[in-house]
């Protein structure tokens, strides 16, 4: 036969009162639900965009970044509907947001974004923003799409890249032009591209050639003969000065001129 536990009035008091306390202590502590952040704090991932355009930002649409702002105590960043596709760009949340409003959008990792609607050649291909437009489009840019996203009309699934300088070839020297005693261009076959195999190759024209410069004089002391048929390996990114649009820089040419 069991027996019934027994509590004297102050035992069953302190217990009540333990209880009433637990009842009133945050979800987190007495349910161990982890603590989260507030809803309007900025994130590693997630910032806090304000559509300058005159038009409602679509969800997942591309803007281009032109600064920052204070909104309600915070900065914001403000983007545009792309009038370029050089600079700094972040997609929107899956909330449009009106002109002059604020949201949310991302600005680095795997994301959606809004596609034009026209499915990805293959998996891993290179996207572009394009001008006057919120969507993006399959061509050398800094974005990669792995594919489609079917819970989103012409969505797409993929990641930031780099605006530039993450691309680089190895190649085959074809032709050389010396038009200055410090400036040397080099018409190259790409042999490998680190971008992926099936995505095109910035500025490759349609005999499949690509022009590489030397801005830093590393090929100076070779002669145009010394270069034809010479491997070497160039990056894609911006030139420390004079232009806005990135070029092939050379980085470097295997052997020395005594071996060819």
């Amino acid at each position: 036969m069991s027996e019934i536990g027994v509590f004297t009035p102050e035992q069953a008091r302190l217990l009540w009162q333990d209880y009433q306390t637990r009842k009133q202590l945050p979800p987190q502590v007495s349910q161990s639900y982890p603590q989260r952040r507030t809803i309007d704090n900025v994130s590693p991932h997630r910032v806090p965009i304000k559509n300058t355009s005159a038009e409602t930002m679509p969800a997942y649409g591309c803007g281009r970044i032109t600064g920052t702002v204070t909104e309600a105590g915070r900065t914001t960043v403000m983007v545009e509907k792309p009038t370029s596709t050089d600079g700094e760009f972040i997609f929107n949340s899956q909330f449009e947001i009106a002109a002059g409003e604020v949201g949310w959008g991302y600005r680095y990792g795997v994301v959606v974004m809004l596609g034009d609607g026209v499915a990805p050649s293959a998996a891993n291909v290179e996207y572009s923003p394009i001008v006057g437009s919120w969507d993006i489009t399959e061509a050398s840019g800094p974005f990669v799409v792995f594919g489609d996203d079917i819970d989103t009309t012409n969505g797409l699934i993929g990641r930031f890249i780099g605006s530039g300088g993450t691309h680089e070839i190895w190649f085959t020297i074809i032709g050389v032009e010396c038009p200055s005693p410090t400036e040397t261009i080099l018409t190259v076959s790409p042999t490998w591209y680190t971008g992926g195999c099936t995505a095109a190759i910035p500025g490759e024209d349609s005999y499949g050639y690509v022009i590489v410069e030397d801005v830093c004089s590393i090929l100076a002391y070779y002669t145009a003969e010394d270069l034809v048929n010479r491997v070497g390996r160039a990056t894609y990114m911006y030139p420390r000065a004079g232009t806005c649009t990135p070029k092939w820089l050379v980085d470097t040419i295997c052997g020395s001129p005594e071996c060819a």
